[in-house]
């Protein structure tokens, strides 16, 4: 009985502690891949002049997705790899920046055929400006991984908790024994 004890909290240490294991893993993955990214072809002088400002960037983004122009994304990107097909989307229209960080600028595009939005997020990186898409390395850099993880940890531990004591109630109840606590029956004549 003992045993059973010890193995059910290793277990559920375990099932405490995995999503900081894979939170742990997916950023050590994310940090690897931004040292390794950056193509420096794509940080010469004429790229440093070519995206010089976000406008620059911005405005060559918007013709390659309304394109689907994957050759360019690793242009913008300043990446050695780009997406290897993407839908285009021609009736793409920049429509406002939203918000600027320490490191990020965010500007909305809207297809203006269906109204799908499309965040898109840019940092100056290596003396020009680069597209950095909703990707792993973009969560790790920006530190926005944070917003997306705690909630989830949160309502992990929740479901975790409520199954515990669930459990613990279930076999509390299975357990118990009619007139175990005391004499509550009694006879009636």
């Amino acid at each position: 009985m003992k045993n059973l004890h010890l193995a059910e909290r290793q277990y559920m240490l375990i099932l405490v502690l995995l999503p900081i294991i894979t939170m742990a893993i997916l950023l050590l993955t994310g940090l690897a891949l931004g040292r390794i990214r950056n193509n420096p072809a794509f940080f010469t002088e004429n790229y440093l002049q070519r995206y010089s400002t976000p406008g620059d960037l911005l405005e060559e983004l918007e013709m390659a997705l309304k394109r689907g122009d994957t050759t360019k994304f690793g242009e913008l990107t300043g990446t050695k790899w780009s997406p290897r097909s993407t839908e285009p989307i021609p009736n793409l229209q920049f429509s406002i920046f939203w918000d600027k960080d320490e490191k990020y600028q965010d500007y909305l595009f809207m297809d203006m055929s269906n109204y799908r939005r499309y965040m898109i997020h840019i940092k100056k990186s290596g003396g020009r400006y680069i597209w950095v898409p909703e990707n792993l390395y973009y969560y790790t850099d920006s530190n926005r991984w944070l917003r997306t993880f705690f909630p989830l940890l949160s309502i992990w531990w929740i479901i975790l908790f409520l199954y515990f004591v669930t459990k613990k109630v279930y076999r509390s109840l299975v357990s118990y024994k009619p007139g175990s606590i005391g004499n509550h029956h009694q006879d009636i004549k």
